[in-house]
């Protein structure tokens, strides 16, 4: 059991102190004993409520902290264990917020117990499309955002630190479909795959251009990593063109990562008459927000 130095004094039975009222209306409570003699008594109540007090914040910091409190001087261990009891006693508070663009290395900030963390792999690009004639138009379909996990992780498990790797948006190509984008990860706590991108545009009086039949973007959790919300990319609208001039569903939507921008698949494009082949837009690189509770 940890030790307490720190001691009250005359708080036995029949101690002799001032009762509380005499003390209260005692002139040395505001400006301290001066020349002369105080009494015993008024010595004794002044050290039972400063020692009393001392005595209790040093048990709180035994208990709480589960380290001896000694009376040695040593005013900053004192200090750094009251902080460490403190902190032990309010689990669950945000203690710092780390962010990935690019890949890196996540490290703890200390005293992190776990994590909750927003991962999305980077956006598919946009097909492109071919040249137009005098009398055609025509488009190409968004490409879909990447694989979006919102997760919860343990210090147990990420240790000193992990590599983080953010998957880039996918690229788009003139007249072919779009790439897929990158893989985002924590190593060894979870990965969610990139995007697909959109198959190539067509043009014509009238069209109609399907997403492709890709793979759905994959989310991986390992150890005891826990997948709290979970979206396997935005489905981006098909291209329907359905009198020449007129096209829908070259936009992409929002991506599931908060603000709606990170992991976004590329847009599409809607192209006139008499217009050279071109690419759609690529993807958005994806990115890692990692929120630290003690």
């Amino acid at each position: 059991m940890a030790t307490n130095n720190f001691k009250p004094f005359g708080i036995g039975a029949g101690a002799n102190v001032t009762s509380q009222s005499d003390y209260e209306a005692l002139a040395a409570l505001l400006t301290g004993f001066q020349s002369g003699k105080a009494s015993s008594a008024q010595i004794n109540k002044a050290l039972r409520q400063s020692t009393v007090m001392a005595s209790i914040l040093a048990q709180f910091i035994s208990d709480s902290a589960g380290v001896d409190v000694l009376d040695n001087g040593n005013t900053a261990q004192i200090l750094a264990n009251l902080k460490s009891g403190i902190a032990a006693l309010t689990p669950g508070r945000l203690i710092n917020v780390q962010s990935f663009t690019a890949g890196g290395q996540y490290t703890p900030t200390p005293g992190m117990k776990f994590i909750l963390a927003h991962m999305i792999g980077g956006g598919g690009a946009a097909g492109g499309t071919p040249a137009t004639s005098s009398t055609q138009t025509g488009g190409v379909a968004a490409g879909n955002s990447g694989a979006y996990a919102f997760i919860k992780a343990y210090a147990s498990d990420i240790g000193a630190g992990k590599a983080v790797s953010v998957g880039g948006g996918g690229k788009s190509q003139v007249n072919g479909a779009g790439f897929a984008g990158g893989t985002t990860s924590i190593t060894d706590i979870a990965d969610v795959t990139g995007g697909y991108g959109s198959g190539p545009g067509a043009v014509s009086a009238t069209t109609a251009v399907s997403q492709p039949s890709y793979s759905k973007p994959v989310v991986n959790k390992y150890n005891k990593t826990e997948i709290l919300f979970s979206s396997l990319g935005t489905q981006a609208w098909n291209f329907l063109q359905s009198a020449t001039g007129s096209g829908t569903g070259w936009l992409s939507l929002a991506s599931p990562f908060p603000g709606g921008e990170k992991g976004r698949g590329g847009a599409g494009i809607f192209v006139n008459a008499n217009t050279a082949a071109q690419a759609g837009l690529s993807g958005n690189d994806g990115a890692i927000l990692i929120m630290e509770y003690a």
